[in-house]
Order: C-alpha cells, then sequence, then structure tokens
C-alpha cells in the first residue's frame, strides 16, 4: 500500500502555541493523521495528544522507532530543532518551523544526514502560500509592471515584555530571527540571492533577543530597506512595496494593490488594452490565515507520495537563516555583510539542546 492509499501517519515534537496550529491543520487535511505527540513535558503532550486523538509520550524513541510515522513535524523552540537531524537519520520526511536552525553548521549537519537518508525536509514557509502574496508575486513575474526599482518592508507590531521570556531572551526569539524570517523567505522569492545587509538592531531588556530591527538588503544591486519593530501600542500590521518601472506593487497584510505611474502610462500608451486590468486592481484574502499552512502541508504530503521537492525546501530555509545571521553579524560590527561571509558558520542565534 502506498501513501497516497491511506492517511499519512504523523509525529508532533512540541506541544505549545505553534504544535496545536500543526496538529489542527493535520486534522483538517484528511490527507494525514497526527499519530504521536512529543513534549519534554508529558502532561503538556497528553493534553494536546488528547485533544487530536493521539498517543502522548516524553520519548523521542518512540517516534522514531514508530514505523508508522512517516512525517515528523517540529515544533519545538528553535535551539532543539536538534532533534530533525536524529529524525532524518532515522529515516523520517520533516516539517521545521522556521528558523530551521540556531545555526549554520547545524542547518548543514541537517542536509547531510537527509542527504544520506533520502528524505524530504521543509521548512514552515506558510507566509508564502498567502493567496494575496502568491497574486503579487504573479504580477510581479508577468512583467507588466516593468522592471522592480525599490521595495519597503515595515512590520510593526506589539508585544508585551512578557513576550521576552524563556528561549525568546536568545536572539533567536528576537524579531529578526523568530518573525523577519519569514519575510526573508518572500523576499528571497520575489528578488533571488541577497547579496549583502547592512543591519541595526534594538534589544529588549535584559535579554539577546532584538525588538526593533532597521535593515538594507542588497539584492545585487537592488535594495529592499526593512524597517521592524514589537514596541507599537498595537498591532499595525505589515507593508511590502515595490516600485517597479511602470507602477507600484503593494501587500498591505493581505490585501494587495497595483497602481500605475503617469510616467507608465504615457511610456506604455500603446500596451494600454494590456495594462487596463491593473487599474484599480485590489486583492484581497478570502480564506482564513490557517489556509496558507493547510497548503504548505498539502505540499509536503504531495512531495512524499511523489518523492519530489517540496515547494518551500531546506536550501531556501538556510538561506533565510542565513540573512538572519548576518544581520547579527553587521550589527555587532557595524557594518555590511556579505551572506557568503566565512565567519557566519561560527555564529548561533541561541543555544542549542539535544533533546
Amino acid at each position: 500500500m502506498t501513501y497516497s492509499d491511506e492517511k499519512l501517519g504523523v509525529a508532533l515534537l512540541g506541544a505549545g502555541h505553534a504544535a496545536r496550529e500543526h496538529a489542527a491543520a493535520i486534522r483538517r487535511s484528511g490527507k494525514a493523521k497526527l499519530l504521536i505527540v512529543h513534549s519534554r513535558t508529558l502532561p503538556l503532550a497528553r493534553s494536546l495528544a488528547e485533544e487530536f486523538s493521539a498517543k502522548a509520550t516524553d520519548c523521542l524513541d518512540d517516534v522514531l522507532n514508530d514505523n508508522s510515522c512517516k512525517l515528523v513535524v517540529v515544533a519545538t523552540e528553535p535551539q532543539r530543532h536538534g532533534v530533525a537531524i536524529k529524525a532524518a537519520l532515522a529515516g523520517k520526511h520533516l516539517l521545521i518551523e522556521k528558523p530551521v536552525a540556531v545555526s549554520l553548521r547545524e542547518a548543514q549537519r541537517l542536509d547531510d544526514a537527509a542527504r544520506n537518508s533520502n528524505v524530504i525536509v521543509s521548512v514552515v514557509s506558510q507566509r508564502r502560500f498567502d493567496p494575496s502574496f502568491f497574486q503579487l508575486s504573479s504580477r510581479l513575474k508577468e512583467g507588466r509592471m516593468g522592471v522592480p526599482m525599490a521595495a519597503h518592508l515595515s512590520v510593526f507590531l506589539y508585544r508585551p515584555p512578557t513576550y521576552f521570556s524563556g528561549w525568546r531572551k536568545q536572539f533567536c526569539g528576537g524579531i529578526t530571527a523568530n518573525l523577519l524570517i519569514h519575510h526573508f523567505d518572500r523576499l528571497l522569492t520575489l528578488f533571488g540571492p541577497a547579496h549583502a545587509i547592512f543591519a541595526r538592531l534594538c534589544t529588549a531588556p535584559d535579554c539577546q533577543a532584538d525588538k526593533r530591527a532597521d535593515l538594507l538588503i542588497d539584492f545585487g544591486g537592488f535594495h529592499v530597506s526593512v524597517s521592524a519593530s514589537f514596541d507599537f501600542p498595537m498591532n499595525y500590521g505589515e507593508t511590502l512595496s515595490i516600485s517597479c518601472g511602470n507602477g507600484r506593487l503593494t501587500l498591505t497584510n493581505h490585501r494587495l494593490d497595483c497602481s500605475l505611474h503617469p510616467f507608465g502610462l504615457q511610456k506604455q500608451r500603446r500596451k494600454l488594452e494590456m495594462l487596463a486590468d491593473l487599474f484599480r486592481f485590489q486583492y484581497r484574502r478570502q480564506q482564513p490565515p490557517s489556509a496558507s499552512l493547510d497548503h504548505q502541508l498539502e505540499d509536503v504530503i504531495a512531495s512524499i507520495q511523489s518523492l519530489t521537492p517540496p515547494a518551500a525546501t531546506l536550501s531556501e530555509g538556510v538561506a533565510a537563516l542565513r540573512l538572519a545571521v548576518a544581520a547579527h553579524l553587521s550589527h555587532s560590527l557595524d557594518k555590511w555583510i556579505f551572506v557568503d561571509d566565512p565567519r557566519l558558520s561560527d555564529l548561533y542565534l541561541g543555544t542549542p539542546h539535544d533533546n
């Protein structure tokens, strides 16, 4: 019997908020079944497992030795993502929360383990699966807006002081490595490999995590500026604005607006019929927020069934991690950092744990 003939058996590592979101997505999928919930804190594992009719354990070997579990979802804090290496060596396919690891060295060990075991690894990049982002990407790739000339991303949110507790006190819990890394994935999807980054960060009191970040990312002569903060009195939201030769694309939360510059209109006078559908174009997401994670899970299941690469690959997750690590080093040295700087391999965004 093949995977496509039955529901895919899934094990979930972690029992916190992110784990609960994944458990709900697994149940909604209709193509997978949650079999085991693992947590170092057994009562938490039991609580989540009972809600989703799964087994609970605090022993990782129970997951690794269960042949019915084909996919392992890693939804622990980033410092414990090293368990993904053990899962890969045990022949488990993987879906791992961002950041995929706390260092590039750890990410390389995971890549080696996945290649040696011939397993599929996808990094949670659900923001890339938002319908509104898909529309933005499609409009940009069509070319009718012209060549991208400049872009700015703003992320203005509120997080209470208590947010920076536990593992979030380390850099991997800050706004760059824990939140902007999702936007790094989007920017890399839109504009290709980044070349260098300059970062100024502001840390939260009594911890290493950054609560504000101002970045400039060089995509080979094309720059994207980023302003992000957890200090706003409420969640003001996120806006990505891309100015192109003929107009501007603006994605505010989940609403996409397209507009043409007057110069673009004049320049493209003979192509007005082709450009007409850009006038007052608006796209607002009609699906619930959980749909993006559902779409990625569906893609991962299909990837496992067909043994083909997923839409969001491990290498892409590592590329986003590399930008976060480079931002950390840039702030420390107060200078531009190339993303292929060999010093990045020696930096850790948090203290790794084996289990």
